[in-house]
């Protein structure tokens, strides 16, 4: 991770795979909802220990390793986050409700095709009386 928004990214899948709310993990980690909701949000930057408090009720661990060793964990481009509660109401939450909610979120992201251009006729309002 380089940003604090995929720090935030990661907490935040963390959270919703395992169903927790932001009210019961800043119960857990001992601090406000407000606090847990911005670093969730990455809406700041957070204390280490606000970070290790937070990750560790998520069964998370804050490891620094060297660069080079983190390309090598870095996730492949293929793993999915899990659904969102509205996904899983939507679409199920098996296998083909995963491909299903993936289309559905690449084509909201697809430009979409141009509007067909309106051309107008005038017409002289002298000639059609």
């Amino acid at each position: 991770m380089r940003t604090i928004m995929e720090l935030a990214t990661t907490l935040e899948d963390a959270r919703l795979a395992q169903q927790v709310t932001f009210e019961e993990l800043a119960a857990a980690a001992g601090l406000s909802r407000l606090a847990t909701r911005r670093v969730l949000r990455a809406e700041s930057a957070p204390r280490v220990t606000t970070l290790m408090a937070i990750a560790d009720k998520l069964g998370l661990e804050l490891v620094l390793v060297p660069r080079q060793v983190a390309a090598g964990l870095a996730a492949p481009a293929s793993s999915q986050r899990p659904l969102s509660r509205v996904e899983q109401l939507k679409f199920g939450t098996d296998a083909l409700a995963r491909d299903a909610a993936a289309d559905a979120t690449a084509a909201v992201g697809a430009p979409a095709a141009p509007a067909p251009r309106r051309t107008r006729v005038s017409r002289s309002r002298k000639g059609a009386r």
